[in-house]
């Protein structure tokens, strides 16, 4: 087994965020999301345009630092990949 982590900075559009704090099915949650324009696959010529990804973004307190940004906006995004195998 490896585990292998990448760290890439880019250029993104952030559309949306949002937040849940709650329990569901008797597990906490507490989490914040950001919706994220991502382009389709256009090369099998069924899809052209984007489509919101939706990725992690810590817990729900990370929201106050999102709610007051004026959607569509430019930014430039972190984002950690991890591949375990």
């Amino acid at each position: 087994m490896f585990n292998q982590t990448q760290t890439v900075t880019y250029p993104a559009t952030f559309l949306g965020a949002k937040k849940f704090k709650g329990e569901i099915d008797g597990s906490n949650i507490d989490t914040c999301s950001v919706l994220v324009a991502t382009p389709l696959p256009a090369q099998s010529g069924n899809a052209v345009g984007f489509t919101a990804a939706q990725m992690k973004f810590g817990d729900s307190k990370n929201f106050s630092k999102l709610e007051n940004l004026k959607y569509p906006c430019e930014v430039m995004v972190t984002v950690e990949m991890t591949s375990t195998g």
